[in-house]
């Protein structure tokens, strides 16, 4: 039942900000992001990497990475219990990767949110 309620508050609280969306929960919960990587086509990628960095200069040297994940079957990496603030973001799978595409939000993380992106690899 309380998936059932969770799934529903998803679906109604999507807020469109900056090309990305956010979801507000209504429980005491760090701050999350959702990568979602496609391909030029518009396919979902699954088992790409993506890594988390807190300044461009990290991104840019591959450095002081913050967290690690892999996409499911969705296309989907998803970082739980994050900091409230922006992070760049780095995806690879075999020999293509983000630097082409978005690499970053504009807007901080906060708590009892999702914030949602979607990046493109070629």
């Amino acid at each position: 039942m309380k998936t059932k309620i969770y799934f529903i508050l998803l679906l109604s609280l999507f807020i469109i900000d900056n090309g990305c969306s956010t979801v507000t929960i209504f429980d005491d919960v760090e701050a999350q992001l959702e990568v979602i990587v496609k391909t030029t086509e518009g396919n979902l990628v699954k088992n790409a990497n993506v890594s988390l960095y807190l300044t461009f200069e990290d991104w840019q040297t591959e450095e002081n990475q913050v967290a690690n994940s892999t996409t499911n079957a969705d296309g989907a990496a998803l970082f739980l219990n994050l900091e409230e603030t922006t992070y760049y973001f780095y995806v690879k799978k075999d020999n293509q990767n983000n630097t082409l595409s978005t690499v970053t939000f504009s807007t901080p993380l906060k708590i009892n949110q999702i914030k949602v992106i979607e990046t493109i690899i070629n």
